[in-house]
């Protein structure tokens, strides 16, 4: 997931550069430059996901299992909507796809977090929570990045 998220940041690095030559892009140079914070953010937090579980020494997945999958399934809505929306700004079908997605994610973290405190206070428990909430976090940053998505479409329609 580090190296994941390493090269995110040198394509993001390289989008800031581009952009900065560019007169005319499919989507607004500003909200380009938003997309990429917020899928930048997605990154980060799932590196911090990933370096975190094992910081805790965590053992059972089952907990996060549904989150992850929604993520994956988010991030797949957000990739075809960023497509859909460069070709045709009318169609934001996909656009609202990337965001029932993302509040998918914040859905499920709240069914897991009352799941989980429903047990005895454990450290286990707090360890659980910090990791739910970094995915949490997320779908926030994904929500995010499907409403600059719709941003961006209102602007092109005009």
């Amino acid at each position: 997931m580090g190296e994941i998220e390493q090269r995110g940041d040198a394509m993001r690095g390289e989008l800031v550069a581009r952009l900065s030559g560019v007169l005319i892009a499919p989507i607004d140079r500003e909200d380009l430059f938003r997309l990429s914070r917020s899928i930048d953010d997605v990154l980060d937090n799932l590196r911090d996901f990933t370096r975190e579980w094992d910081l805790f020494g965590i053992e059972a997945a089952k907990a996060y299992l549904s989150l992850l999958d929604a993520t994956g399934a988010a991030i797949a809505d957000l990739q075809r909507a960023v497509q859909t929306v460069a070709r045709d700004p009318r169609d934001v079908k996909q656009v609202l796809a990337a965001k029932e997605s993302a509040e998918e994610i914040r859905r499920l973290y709240d069914v897991e977090l009352g799941r989980l405190f429903r047990g005895k206070l454990t450290m286990e428990v707090v360890k659980s929570r910090e990791l739910l909430r970094r995915l949490d976090v997320v779908g926030l940053r994904l929500n995010e990045a499907a409403d600059v998505l719709a941003d961006a479409a209102v602007k092109r329609w005009a």
